[in-house]
């Protein structure tokens, strides 16, 4: 399979909503309860979320056959606000494409460090990507709490440990 990654655009925006919310009900629904899925993949706070990205610094797609396959983004504090994939494409190293895409492109910008909130979903697949559990989150989504996991990767030549 043959996938492209480019930045985002904000012609993108209702696909990605729309794949955000589906992969939240159809893949992360494994790991979380009915009523944790709902208030997770409520759609006025995900389109709100794609509303103000000033705070970004990086945001890329993947592209396959004219389709969005999954995304990827990160703030401009070395944060990974969002990484998901479509579910048909789950497993087939999509989100592994995009993530060594964002590493490559902040080494360049001088990013030292990168953190992300992971989901119970995504926990594995950022060990896989090198990073280590810092703590376990709480988060409140709709007046429900989720538990996710902060974690952090040293991508210069240097760790800092």
């Amino acid at each position: 399979m043959k996938y492209t990654i480019r930045d985002y655009k904000s012609s993108d925006k209702e696909e990605l909503v729309a794949l955000t919310i589906d992969t939240i009900k159809n893949v992360n629904r494994s790991e979380y309860t009915v009523r944790e899925v709902e208030a997770w993949s409520d759609y006025d706070r995900i389109n709100s979320s794609f509303d103000n990205l000033e705070d970004k610094v990086l945001f890329f797609v993947c592209i396959k056959d004219d389709e969005i396959s999954g995304y990827i983004d990160l703030k401009v504090n070395g944060e990974i606000d969002k990484l998901f994939v479509k579910k048909e494409f789950v497993g087939c190293g999509v989100g592994g494409l995009l993530y060594k895409t964002l590493e490559a492109k902040s080494h360049e910008l001088g990013f030292k460090k990168l953190n992300v909130f992971s989901s119970k979903t995504a926990y594995s697949f950022f060990r896989k990507m090198g990073f280590k559990e810092v703590r376990e989150n709480i988060v409140n989504i709709n007046g429900l709490t989720l538990n996710n996991f902060f974690m952090e990767k040293y991508i210069s030549s240097k760790e800092i440990l």
